[in-house]
């Protein structure tokens, strides 16, 4: 369902569907706003076959996302606790920018960042998308920080894991060699592990596809010697881990190494697979990343990479080059003289 300009008609027109069937008409309007009150007057007289309120949407959603195995726990979580409690005994033409306005300003409240917030309405939009509701209003997005661009040096990742917990190592040691995801590695099972191909599968990622990840030498002795106290890996007396939010904040602590996060190892992997010369494709299946454009915001060029590049190209200087820098010097004697 939507508006749109027809440039033979000095009038907006609609388009809708009914059981199925679409229909065309004009609003009879030449402004944008009064042709979306005219479309919502449509709504509300049941012409449409979607009525009710923004929580009749928000249930389609949900049923969307479980019958396609998209990650419904974080549907649930953000429609139940955060969208329907604002919006969901709205009317569906209800939706306007001072109720966007007032989510945000509640979101923000909450110190929720724009990024969040953003995911939080793409939600809301696609509701209406899936329902064939032209929304209302022009859900725009907010003004995103840059991305994070933090790295862990050799000597902060030594330091790093002979400060943690001794439970919390492995799961350190796996996440800065491979990438892996946080919520990914705690769902893994030691059926999953494959110590003589040299490899681990993991079957519930946030893409939903099943990922192999190859182990180098380090990791396959640390599988072999670590206790099986239950079906899953990680484990803390003999329970699966589920969250390591408080050990890794101890550990960040005692190691001196403020302002490092969790998911500063899955970057600096990334970062390392990309300097061992690994393919941006194959580092990009052990990783996980679908799209390109995501991939690339994690492997970040450090100021040490373009020093290294620079030490590089000053390798191969010509002899004109080096010709050129002995003028230089003279030039700059003369300066200092």
């Amino acid at each position: 369902m939507a508006l749109y300009k027809d440039p033979k008609s000095p009038f907006w027109w609609m388009g809708y569907s009914v059981n199925g069937k679409r229909h065309r008409e004009s609003t009879k309007e030449k402004t944008k706003a009064a042709a979306q009150q005219v479309f919502a007057k449509r709504l509300t007289e049941g012409k449409s076959p979607v009525k009710g309120n923004i929580g009749f949407l928000l249930d389609g959603l949900l049923k969307d996302y479980k019958i396609n195995g998209k990650s419904l726990e974080w549907c649930k979580i953000v429609c139940n606790v955060h969208l329907r409690p604002f919006f969901g005994d709205k009317k569906i033409t209800d939706l306007n920018k001072s109720l966007i306005a007032d989510y945000i300003d509640s979101r923000r409240s909450k110190k929720i960042s724009n990024s969040t917030i953003n995911k939080e309405l793409a939600l809301l939009r696609s509701a209406y998308n899936l329902a064939e509701v032209d929304c209302p209003v022009k859900i725009s997005k907010l003004q995103e920080a840059a991305p994070r661009q933090g790295f862990i040096s050799d000597e902060q990742y030594k330091k790093l894991v002979s400060s943690a917990p001794e439970h919390i190592r492995p799961i350190i040691v796996f996440a800065y060699k491979t990438g892996c995801r946080r919520g990914e590695l705690f769902k893994l099972k030691w059926e999953h592990l494959d110590l003589n191909g040299g490899i681990i599968r993991l079957y519930e990622t946030k893409n939903g596809e099943t990922r192999t990840i190859p182990l180098d030498q380090q990791l396959r002795e640390m599988f072999r010697y670590m206790k099986r106290e239950s079906d899953w890996i990680f484990t803390y007396r003999g329970k699966p881990i589920k969250s390591i939010r408080g050990a890794f904040t101890t550990a960040i602590k005692l190691a001196g190494l403020d302002g490092i996060t969790f998911h500063d190892l899955r970057r600096t992997a990334i970062r390392n697979l990309s300097r061992a010369g690994v393919s941006d494709p194959v580092a990009m299946k052990i990783s996980g990343h679908k799209t390109r454009s995501v991939y690339d915001r994690y492997n970040i060029v450090s100021e040490a990479d373009l020093h290294e590049a620079m030490v590089k190209r000053e390798k191969s200087s010509t002899n004109s080059e080096r010709e050129v820098q002995g003028l230089l010097r003279g030039s700059l004697s003369d300066l200092l003289e």
